[in-house]
Protein backbone atom coordinates (compact mmCIF):
# COMPACT_ATOMS: atom_id res chain seq x y z
CA UNK A 1 0.00 0.00 0.00
CA UNK A 2 2.82 2.41 0.85
CA UNK A 3 4.37 2.00 -2.62
CA UNK A 4 1.16 2.71 -4.53
CA UNK A 5 1.63 6.54 -4.51
CA UNK A 6 5.21 6.08 -5.71
CA UNK A 7 4.05 3.87 -8.58
CA UNK A 8 1.37 6.41 -9.51
CA UNK A 9 4.01 9.16 -9.65
CA UNK A 10 6.29 6.93 -11.73
CA UNK A 11 3.53 6.25 -14.24
CA UNK A 12 2.72 9.96 -14.44
CA UNK A 13 6.29 11.07 -15.07
CA UNK A 14 6.86 8.46 -17.78
CA UNK A 15 3.63 9.47 -19.53
CA UNK A 16 4.91 13.06 -19.48
CA UNK A 17 8.27 11.92 -20.90
CA UNK A 18 6.49 10.18 -23.78
CA UNK A 19 4.33 13.25 -24.52
CA UNK A 20 7.37 15.54 -24.50
CA UNK A 21 9.29 13.13 -26.72
CA UNK A 22 6.65 12.93 -29.43
CA UNK A 23 7.40 16.37 -30.83
CA UNK A 24 7.54 17.03 -34.59
CA UNK A 25 10.87 17.71 -36.26
CA UNK A 26 11.81 21.37 -36.12
CA UNK A 27 15.57 21.37 -35.47
CA UNK A 28 17.94 22.41 -38.21
CA UNK A 29 20.75 19.87 -37.89
CA UNK A 30 18.82 16.64 -38.48
CA UNK A 31 18.83 17.26 -42.24
CA UNK A 32 22.55 17.13 -42.99
CA UNK A 33 22.82 14.18 -40.62
CA UNK A 34 20.16 12.35 -42.65
CA UNK A 35 21.87 13.15 -45.95
CA UNK A 36 25.25 12.00 -44.63
CA UNK A 37 23.63 8.83 -43.28
CA UNK A 38 22.09 8.22 -46.70
CA UNK A 39 25.47 8.60 -48.42
CA UNK A 40 27.19 6.24 -45.95
CA UNK A 41 24.34 3.71 -46.19
CA UNK A 42 24.44 3.68 -49.99
CA UNK A 43 28.20 3.89 -50.56
CA UNK A 44 29.59 2.17 -47.43
CA UNK A 45 32.05 5.03 -47.27
CA UNK A 46 32.33 7.64 -44.51
CA UNK A 47 33.10 11.14 -45.90
CA UNK A 48 36.27 12.59 -44.38
CA UNK A 49 36.26 15.73 -46.52
CA UNK A 50 33.56 18.31 -47.10
CA UNK A 51 31.27 17.43 -49.99
CA UNK A 52 28.27 19.65 -49.23
CA UNK A 53 29.57 23.23 -49.53
CA UNK A 54 31.52 25.14 -52.15
CA UNK A 55 33.21 27.36 -49.54
CA UNK A 56 34.93 24.46 -47.72
CA UNK A 57 34.87 21.86 -50.49
CA UNK A 58 37.52 19.19 -50.06
CA UNK A 59 38.67 20.37 -46.63
CA UNK A 60 39.10 17.75 -43.85
CA UNK A 61 35.91 17.01 -41.97
CA UNK A 62 35.92 15.01 -38.74
CA UNK A 63 32.57 13.26 -38.99
CA UNK A 64 32.49 11.78 -35.49
CA UNK A 65 28.74 11.07 -35.59
CA UNK A 66 28.67 8.75 -38.61
CA UNK A 67 27.01 5.82 -36.81
CA UNK A 68 24.23 8.08 -35.46
CA UNK A 69 23.66 9.36 -38.98
CA UNK A 70 23.30 5.85 -40.38
CA UNK A 71 20.87 4.88 -37.59
CA UNK A 72 18.77 8.01 -38.11
CA UNK A 73 18.71 7.41 -41.87
CA UNK A 74 17.65 3.77 -41.45
CA UNK A 75 14.74 4.84 -39.22
CA UNK A 76 13.80 7.41 -41.89
CA UNK A 77 14.02 4.75 -44.60
CA UNK A 78 11.72 2.46 -42.59
CA UNK A 79 9.17 4.96 -41.23
CA UNK A 80 9.69 8.22 -43.13
CA UNK A 81 10.14 11.32 -40.98
CA UNK A 82 8.29 9.58 -38.16
CA UNK A 83 11.37 7.34 -37.87
CA UNK A 84 13.69 9.86 -36.19
CA UNK A 85 10.89 10.81 -33.77
CA UNK A 86 10.29 7.15 -32.88
CA UNK A 87 14.04 6.63 -32.38
CA UNK A 88 14.31 9.69 -30.15
CA UNK A 89 11.35 8.57 -28.04
CA UNK A 90 12.76 5.05 -27.66
CA UNK A 91 16.19 6.36 -26.63
CA UNK A 92 14.67 8.72 -24.06
CA UNK A 93 12.38 6.07 -22.55
CA UNK A 94 15.31 3.66 -22.21
CA UNK A 95 17.47 6.47 -20.83
CA UNK A 96 15.02 7.46 -18.10
CA UNK A 97 14.43 3.84 -17.20
CA UNK A 98 18.18 3.52 -16.60
CA UNK A 99 18.15 6.77 -14.59
CA UNK A 100 15.23 5.42 -12.53
CA UNK A 101 17.08 2.15 -11.83
CA UNK A 102 20.30 3.96 -10.95
CA UNK A 103 18.48 6.32 -8.60
CA UNK A 104 17.02 3.34 -6.76
CA UNK A 105 20.51 2.63 -5.44
CA UNK A 106 20.23 5.61 -3.06
CA UNK A 107 16.85 7.36 -3.50
CA UNK A 108 13.41 6.32 -2.27
CA UNK A 109 10.44 6.31 -4.63
CA UNK A 110 9.37 9.91 -4.13
CA UNK A 111 12.80 11.49 -4.44
CA UNK A 112 13.56 9.23 -7.39
CA UNK A 113 10.51 10.45 -9.31
CA UNK A 114 11.02 14.10 -8.31
CA UNK A 115 14.66 13.99 -9.40
CA UNK A 116 13.58 12.61 -12.78
CA UNK A 117 10.95 15.37 -13.04
CA UNK A 118 13.66 17.98 -12.47
CA UNK A 119 15.94 16.33 -15.03
CA UNK A 120 13.06 16.48 -17.51
CA UNK A 121 12.41 20.17 -16.78
CA UNK A 122 16.06 21.10 -17.32
CA UNK A 123 16.85 18.88 -20.28
CA UNK A 124 13.74 18.59 -22.43
CA UNK A 125 14.81 21.52 -24.64
CA UNK A 126 17.62 19.23 -25.84
CA UNK A 127 15.27 16.38 -26.76
CA UNK A 128 15.84 16.75 -30.49
CA UNK A 129 16.21 14.24 -33.30
CA UNK A 130 19.98 14.57 -33.63
CA UNK A 131 23.04 12.59 -32.44
CA UNK A 132 23.20 14.60 -29.20
CA UNK A 133 20.20 12.57 -28.00
CA UNK A 134 22.51 9.63 -27.26
CA UNK A 135 24.07 11.45 -24.30
CA UNK A 136 20.80 10.73 -22.47
CA UNK A 137 21.48 7.03 -22.87
CA UNK A 138 25.22 6.63 -22.40
CA UNK A 139 25.97 9.05 -19.53
CA UNK A 140 23.35 7.50 -17.18
CA UNK A 141 24.37 4.00 -18.30
CA UNK A 142 28.02 4.69 -17.50
CA UNK A 143 27.21 6.10 -14.07
CA UNK A 144 24.81 3.22 -13.34
CA UNK A 145 27.43 0.58 -14.15
CA UNK A 146 30.04 2.41 -12.07
CA UNK A 147 27.70 2.75 -9.09
CA UNK A 148 26.67 -0.91 -9.33
CA UNK A 149 30.32 -1.87 -8.98
CA UNK A 150 31.21 0.62 -6.25
CA UNK A 151 28.06 0.15 -4.14
CA UNK A 152 27.12 -3.48 -4.81
CA UNK A 153 30.32 -5.00 -6.21
CA UNK A 154 28.56 -6.08 -9.42
CA UNK A 155 31.23 -6.49 -12.09
CA UNK A 156 29.12 -5.42 -15.05
CA UNK A 157 31.82 -2.90 -16.00
CA UNK A 158 33.37 -5.45 -18.35
CA UNK A 159 30.86 -4.09 -20.88
CA UNK A 160 32.27 -0.53 -20.75
CA UNK A 161 34.87 -1.04 -23.54
CA UNK A 162 32.11 -2.39 -25.80
CA UNK A 163 29.92 0.59 -24.88
CA UNK A 164 32.77 2.98 -25.66
CA UNK A 165 33.25 1.46 -29.14
CA UNK A 166 29.62 2.27 -29.92
CA UNK A 167 29.62 5.64 -28.14
CA UNK A 168 32.76 7.00 -29.84
CA UNK A 169 31.15 6.42 -33.24
CA UNK A 170 27.81 7.91 -32.22
CA UNK A 171 28.82 11.25 -30.68
CA UNK A 172 31.77 13.22 -29.35
CA UNK A 173 30.36 13.12 -25.81
CA UNK A 174 32.17 9.78 -25.39
CA UNK A 175 34.93 11.86 -23.77
CA UNK A 176 32.61 12.41 -20.79
CA UNK A 177 32.36 8.65 -20.38
CA UNK A 178 36.13 8.43 -20.11
CA UNK A 179 36.12 11.37 -17.70
CA UNK A 180 33.57 9.67 -15.43
CA UNK A 181 35.60 6.45 -15.51
CA UNK A 182 38.74 8.39 -14.60
CA UNK A 183 37.12 10.19 -11.66
CA UNK A 184 35.58 7.01 -10.24
CA UNK A 185 38.94 5.24 -10.66
CA UNK A 186 40.83 8.00 -8.89
CA UNK A 187 38.34 7.99 -6.02
CA UNK A 188 38.51 4.20 -5.71
CA UNK A 189 42.31 4.17 -5.66
CA UNK A 190 42.16 6.47 -2.63
CA UNK A 191 39.48 4.55 -0.71
CA UNK A 192 39.62 0.95 -1.96
CA UNK A 193 42.82 -0.12 -3.71
CA UNK A 194 41.40 -3.41 -5.00
CA UNK A 195 38.46 -1.71 -6.71
CA UNK A 196 40.74 1.07 -7.90
CA UNK A 197 43.02 -1.40 -9.68
CA UNK A 198 40.05 -3.09 -11.33
CA UNK A 199 38.66 0.27 -12.49
CA UNK A 200 42.12 1.25 -13.78
CA UNK A 201 42.13 -1.80 -16.04
CA UNK A 202 38.64 -0.98 -17.30
CA UNK A 203 39.72 2.62 -17.96
CA UNK A 204 42.81 1.61 -19.96
CA UNK A 205 40.86 -0.88 -22.08
CA UNK A 206 38.05 1.67 -22.59
CA UNK A 207 40.52 4.30 -23.82
CA UNK A 208 41.94 1.74 -26.23
CA UNK A 209 38.40 0.90 -27.36
CA UNK A 210 37.73 4.51 -28.36
CA UNK A 211 40.49 4.20 -30.97
CA UNK A 212 38.19 1.91 -32.97
CA UNK A 213 36.74 4.67 -35.12
CA UNK A 214 37.48 6.18 -38.56
CA UNK A 215 39.61 8.96 -37.00
CA UNK A 216 41.56 6.65 -34.61
CA UNK A 217 43.60 8.55 -31.98
CA UNK A 218 42.72 12.00 -33.34
CA UNK A 219 39.16 11.63 -31.99
CA UNK A 220 40.45 11.94 -28.41
CA UNK A 221 41.36 15.60 -28.91
CA UNK A 222 38.47 16.51 -31.20
CA UNK A 223 35.78 17.19 -28.51
CA UNK A 224 38.12 19.57 -26.66
CA UNK A 225 39.07 21.43 -29.84
CA UNK A 226 35.42 21.77 -30.85
CA UNK A 227 34.22 22.94 -27.42
CA UNK A 228 36.91 25.64 -27.16
CA UNK A 229 36.19 27.29 -30.54
CA UNK A 230 35.44 30.91 -29.57
CA UNK A 231 33.28 31.52 -32.64
CA UNK A 232 30.75 28.95 -31.37
CA UNK A 233 30.00 30.86 -28.18
CA UNK A 234 29.83 34.13 -30.10
CA UNK A 235 27.24 33.16 -32.70
CA UNK A 236 25.64 29.79 -31.88
CA UNK A 237 22.93 29.96 -29.22
CA UNK A 238 23.39 26.49 -27.73
CA UNK A 239 27.09 27.21 -27.13
CA UNK A 240 26.36 30.43 -25.24
CA UNK A 241 26.04 30.54 -21.45
CA UNK A 242 22.54 30.19 -19.92
CA UNK A 243 20.48 33.35 -19.49
CA UNK A 244 19.59 33.97 -15.83
CA UNK A 245 17.34 36.97 -16.47
CA UNK A 246 14.40 34.56 -16.58
CA UNK A 247 14.07 31.98 -13.83
CA UNK A 248 14.54 28.38 -15.01
CA UNK A 249 14.68 24.87 -13.56
CA UNK A 250 18.45 24.97 -14.07
CA UNK A 251 18.78 28.07 -11.89
CA UNK A 252 16.44 26.51 -9.33
CA UNK A 253 18.64 23.44 -8.97
CA UNK A 254 21.75 25.61 -8.71
CA UNK A 255 20.18 27.46 -5.77
CA UNK A 256 18.91 24.21 -4.26
CA UNK A 257 22.38 22.68 -4.48
CA UNK A 258 23.85 25.58 -2.50
CA UNK A 259 21.24 25.14 0.26
CA UNK A 260 21.53 21.35 0.36
CA UNK A 261 25.33 21.30 0.42
CA UNK A 262 25.42 24.04 3.06
CA UNK A 263 23.37 21.91 5.48
CA UNK A 264 24.75 18.50 4.55
CA UNK A 265 27.49 16.85 6.56
CA UNK A 266 30.14 14.55 5.16
CA UNK A 267 29.62 15.19 1.44
CA UNK A 268 31.43 12.54 -0.57
CA UNK A 269 34.58 13.87 -2.28
CA UNK A 270 33.63 12.25 -5.60
CA UNK A 271 30.16 13.77 -5.43
CA UNK A 272 31.64 17.20 -4.79
CA UNK A 273 34.02 16.91 -7.75
CA UNK A 274 31.18 15.80 -10.03
CA UNK A 275 28.97 18.67 -8.85
CA UNK A 276 31.69 21.29 -9.39
CA UNK A 277 32.88 19.95 -12.73
CA UNK A 278 29.47 19.44 -14.34
CA UNK A 279 28.10 22.67 -12.89
CA UNK A 280 30.95 24.42 -14.69
CA UNK A 281 29.96 22.66 -17.92
CA UNK A 282 26.34 23.69 -17.43
CA UNK A 283 27.32 27.32 -16.89
CA UNK A 284 29.67 27.20 -19.87
CA UNK A 285 27.05 26.39 -22.52
CA UNK A 286 23.28 25.94 -22.75
CA UNK A 287 23.66 22.57 -24.46
CA UNK A 288 25.56 21.29 -21.41
CA UNK A 289 22.68 21.94 -19.01
CA UNK A 290 21.22 18.57 -20.04
CA UNK A 291 24.52 16.89 -19.13
CA UNK A 292 24.50 18.79 -15.83
CA UNK A 293 21.00 17.49 -15.10
CA UNK A 294 21.91 13.88 -15.85
CA UNK A 295 24.95 13.90 -13.54
CA UNK A 296 24.30 16.46 -10.80
CA UNK A 297 20.55 16.36 -10.10
CA UNK A 298 20.53 12.80 -8.67
CA UNK A 299 23.46 13.70 -6.41
CA UNK A 300 21.72 16.81 -5.06
CA UNK A 301 18.54 14.84 -4.41
CA UNK A 302 20.53 12.18 -2.56
CA UNK A 303 21.65 14.75 0.01
CA UNK A 304 18.28 16.54 -0.03
CA UNK A 305 16.58 13.25 0.85
CA UNK A 306 18.82 12.79 3.89
CA UNK A 307 18.00 16.29 5.12
CA UNK A 308 14.24 15.87 4.59
CA UNK A 309 14.17 12.46 6.27
CA UNK A 310 16.01 13.86 9.28
CA UNK A 311 13.54 16.75 9.50
CA UNK A 312 10.43 14.52 9.19
CA UNK A 313 11.69 12.08 11.83
CA UNK A 314 12.27 14.98 14.22
CA UNK A 315 8.65 16.17 13.79
CA UNK A 316 7.16 12.78 14.76
CA UNK A 317 4.32 13.15 12.23
CA UNK A 318 1.63 10.40 12.34
CA UNK A 319 2.27 7.77 9.64
CA UNK A 320 -1.42 7.41 8.53
CA UNK A 321 -1.55 11.13 7.83
CA UNK A 322 1.68 10.97 5.83
CA UNK A 323 0.38 8.03 3.76
CA UNK A 324 -2.92 9.81 3.05
CA UNK A 325 -1.10 12.96 1.99
CA UNK A 326 1.29 10.96 -0.23
CA UNK A 327 -1.54 9.14 -1.97
CA UNK A 328 -3.57 12.33 -2.51
CA UNK A 329 -0.57 14.25 -3.81
CA UNK A 330 0.39 11.42 -6.19
CA UNK A 331 -3.10 11.11 -7.67
CA UNK A 332 -3.32 14.90 -8.09
CA UNK A 333 0.08 14.95 -9.81
CA UNK A 334 -1.01 12.15 -12.14
CA UNK A 335 -4.30 13.83 -13.08
CA UNK A 336 -3.14 17.45 -13.29
CA UNK A 337 0.33 16.81 -14.71
CA UNK A 338 -0.65 14.37 -17.43
CA UNK A 339 -3.72 16.46 -18.33
CA UNK A 340 -1.66 19.63 -18.77
CA UNK A 341 1.07 17.95 -20.77
CA UNK A 342 -1.50 15.96 -22.72
CA UNK A 343 -3.33 19.16 -23.68
CA UNK A 344 -0.06 20.82 -24.64
CA UNK A 345 0.81 17.77 -26.77
CA UNK A 346 -2.59 17.88 -28.46
CA UNK A 347 -2.40 21.61 -29.24
CA UNK A 348 1.27 21.95 -30.21
CA UNK A 349 2.28 18.56 -31.58
CA UNK A 350 -0.59 16.28 -32.54
CA UNK A 351 -1.85 18.59 -35.30
CA UNK A 352 1.59 18.45 -36.91
CA UNK A 353 2.12 14.72 -36.36
CA UNK A 354 -1.26 13.91 -37.91
CA UNK A 355 -0.52 16.01 -40.98
CA UNK A 356 3.27 15.87 -41.17
CA UNK A 357 6.02 14.95 -38.69
CA UNK A 358 7.96 18.02 -39.82
CA UNK A 359 7.19 21.66 -38.96
CA UNK A 360 7.81 22.89 -42.49
CA UNK A 361 7.06 26.49 -41.50
CA UNK A 362 10.62 26.59 -40.17
CA UNK A 363 12.20 25.48 -43.47
CA UNK A 364 12.29 26.80 -47.06
CA UNK A 365 10.42 23.77 -48.48
CA UNK A 366 8.71 25.58 -51.35
CA UNK A 367 11.83 27.57 -52.19
CA UNK A 368 13.90 24.40 -52.58
CA UNK A 369 11.24 22.98 -54.90
CA UNK A 370 11.50 26.16 -56.99
CA UNK A 371 15.29 25.81 -57.15
CA UNK A 372 15.00 22.20 -58.31
CA UNK A 373 12.41 23.13 -60.93
CA UNK A 374 14.82 25.77 -62.30
CA UNK A 375 18.08 23.89 -61.74
CA UNK A 376 19.15 24.11 -65.40
CA UNK A 377 19.44 27.89 -65.05
CA UNK A 378 20.16 28.47 -61.36
CA UNK A 379 22.38 25.57 -60.25
CA UNK A 380 25.41 27.07 -62.01
CA UNK A 381 25.45 29.99 -59.54
CA UNK A 382 27.10 30.06 -56.10
CA UNK A 383 24.37 30.39 -53.48
CA UNK A 384 24.38 32.30 -50.19
CA UNK A 385 22.02 30.83 -47.59
CA UNK A 386 20.98 31.15 -43.95
CA UNK A 387 23.19 29.20 -41.52
CA UNK A 388 20.24 27.38 -39.97
CA UNK A 389 18.81 26.37 -43.34
CA UNK A 390 22.06 24.91 -44.63
CA UNK A 391 21.25 21.42 -43.39
CA UNK A 392 17.79 21.41 -44.97
CA UNK A 393 19.28 22.63 -48.27
CA UNK A 394 21.82 19.80 -48.16
CA UNK A 395 19.00 17.30 -47.66
CA UNK A 396 16.79 18.80 -50.37
CA UNK A 397 19.25 20.04 -52.99
CA UNK A 398 22.52 18.07 -52.81
CA UNK A 399 24.28 17.34 -55.15
CA UNK A 400 22.53 19.72 -57.57
CA UNK A 401 23.34 22.74 -55.38
CA UNK A 402 26.04 23.21 -52.77
CA UNK A 403 25.63 25.46 -49.75
CA UNK A 404 27.52 28.50 -48.51
CA UNK A 405 27.33 27.39 -44.87
CA UNK A 406 25.46 24.89 -42.71
CA UNK A 407 25.29 23.61 -39.12
CA UNK A 408 28.72 21.94 -39.11
CA UNK A 409 30.31 24.71 -37.07
CA UNK A 410 33.40 22.59 -36.41
CA UNK A 411 34.12 22.52 -40.14
CA UNK A 412 33.57 26.22 -40.81
CA UNK A 413 35.29 27.68 -37.74
CA UNK A 414 36.11 31.37 -38.12
CA UNK A 415 34.53 31.38 -41.58
CA UNK A 416 31.21 31.82 -39.77
CA UNK A 417 32.35 35.39 -39.06
CA UNK A 418 32.10 36.11 -42.80
CA UNK A 419 28.61 34.65 -42.94
CA UNK A 420 27.40 36.90 -40.11
CA UNK A 421 29.00 39.97 -41.69
CA UNK A 422 26.83 39.41 -44.75
CA UNK A 423 23.72 38.53 -42.75
CA UNK A 424 24.01 41.62 -40.55
CA UNK A 425 24.94 43.92 -43.44
CA UNK A 426 28.40 44.87 -42.21
CA UNK A 427 30.45 47.14 -44.50
CA UNK A 428 32.44 44.08 -45.64
CA UNK A 429 29.31 42.31 -46.94
CA UNK A 430 29.60 43.33 -50.64
CA UNK A 431 33.25 42.27 -50.73
CA UNK A 432 32.43 38.89 -49.20
CA UNK A 433 29.69 38.28 -51.76
CA UNK A 434 32.17 39.19 -54.47
CA UNK A 435 34.94 37.08 -52.92
CA UNK A 436 32.85 33.91 -53.20
CA UNK A 437 31.30 34.88 -56.53
CA UNK A 438 27.77 34.72 -55.11
CA UNK A 439 24.96 35.32 -57.58
CA UNK A 440 22.09 33.51 -55.84
CA UNK A 441 20.75 34.26 -52.35
CA UNK A 442 18.18 32.25 -50.37
CA UNK A 443 17.26 33.81 -47.02
CA UNK A 444 14.41 34.45 -44.56
CA UNK A 445 11.73 36.83 -45.76
CA UNK A 446 11.48 40.30 -44.17
CA UNK A 447 14.97 40.34 -42.68
CA UNK A 448 17.31 43.32 -42.93
CA UNK A 449 19.22 41.59 -45.72
CA UNK A 450 15.98 40.95 -47.62
CA UNK A 451 14.98 44.60 -47.37
CA UNK A 452 18.43 45.72 -48.50
CA UNK A 453 18.53 43.41 -51.52
CA UNK A 454 14.98 44.36 -52.52
CA UNK A 455 16.07 48.02 -52.73
CA UNK A 456 19.31 47.22 -54.52
CA UNK A 457 19.61 47.68 -58.28
CA UNK A 458 22.15 44.84 -58.42
CA UNK A 459 19.78 42.15 -57.24
CA UNK A 460 16.43 40.91 -58.51
CA UNK A 461 13.85 39.04 -56.44
CA UNK A 462 12.88 35.91 -58.37
CA UNK A 463 10.91 34.02 -55.72
CA UNK A 464 9.06 34.80 -52.48
CA UNK A 465 6.69 32.96 -50.14
CA UNK A 466 5.66 33.32 -46.49
CA UNK A 467 8.95 31.89 -45.24
CA UNK A 468 11.73 32.59 -47.72
CA UNK A 469 12.90 34.75 -50.57
CA UNK A 470 15.36 34.17 -53.42
CA UNK A 471 17.45 36.82 -55.16
CA UNK A 472 19.47 36.62 -58.37
CA UNK A 473 22.26 39.03 -59.18
CA UNK A 474 21.55 41.14 -62.26
CA UNK A 475 24.41 40.80 -64.71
Amino acid sequence: MEKIPQKILSVAIFIIIILLSLQPIKNYDIWWHLKTGEIIYQSWDIPDKDIFSYTKAGEPWTNHEWLSQVIFYITYKLFGFYGPIILKTFVLMLSFFIIYKRNQLFLNGYFNVFSIAVIVMISHVSWLSRPLIFIFLFIPLTIYLLDLYILRDKKTLWSMPLIMIIWVNLHGSFILGLLLLFLYTLNALVHDRKKGIYLSKILVVSIAATLINPNTYEILLYPLQYATESVHAKYILEWQSPNFHTFSAFEGVLLLSIIVLAFSKGVNALDMVLILLFTHLGLFAIRNTAIYALVVVPIIFKYAQLLVEQRISSLNLPQPALRTFSLSFSIAFLLIGTTLFGYNFYVNSLEYLEDSPVVYDKFPKNATEYLLQNKEVLSKYNMFNNYGWGGYLIWSLYPTYKVFVDGRADLYGDFIEEYYKVKSLKPEAPEILKKYNISLILIHKDTALDLYLNESTSWRRIYVDNVSVIYLRDR
